[in-house]
């Protein structure tokens, strides 16, 4: 009969103590503004959890509210400059002036003009896309962006925050 030799803990594991400590952590820098949302492995920010920021600071979500004297439409407040700017950029003219109320084809004219942008400027940060989508395709270099951004970057951080669900264990981490 052969006895097993006690095997070293496996290396990956981490202690639940140091799992809390990194969570936390996480935690006050989001409510301290350090942390600009989730970033992929490029470094990009996720335009799924900005885009939700974005339509909660523009219409608290209506996807039916108008403003900027009738020019803003939907939950994203898209102006007409913006529904011609898409088309021009995918090169046909695939939406119209009423898709702005309708949350999917909005978001997909958010997403078309943030990559199309992000790529020219090589610029995937959520601060810049934010600016882009409130001062246009240069927004990002104009000052009168940053009171936006500090808008949306609220609500980015509360979304993250409210994203973060319990492992095992009551750990938290985000999803």
């Amino acid at each position: 009969m052969r006895i097993q030799e006690p095997q070293p803990e496996d290396s990956d594991d981490i202690s639940p103590g140091i799992c809390y400590l990194l969570a936390f952590v996480v935690i006050v820098m989001c409510y301290m503004g350090s942390c600009e949302g989730r970033l992929d492995a490029a470094g990009r920010a996720d335009l799924h959890q900005l885009v939700k920021a974005i339509r909660q600071v523009e219409s608290s979500g209506n996807d039916q509210a108008v403003g900027d004297g009738g020019k803003a439409v939907g939950a994203l407040q898209i102006h007409p400059i913006m529904v011609a700017e898409v088309n021009r950029i995918l090169g046909e003219q695939l939406y119209t002036l009423d898709d702005r109320k309708d949350a999917g084809k909005s978001i997909e004219m958010f997403m078309v003009f943030s990559k199309y942008y992000a790529k020219h400027w090589n610029d995937w940060s959520a601060e810049g896309i934010a600016r882009r989508w409130n001062g246009g395709a240069r927004g990002h270099l104009k000052k009168s962006t940053m009171p936006y951004w500090r808008k949306v970057k609220k609500h980015h951080a509360r979304e993250d925050l409210s994203s973060m669900r319990p492992m095992h264990g009551g750990i938290s981490r985000a999803a």
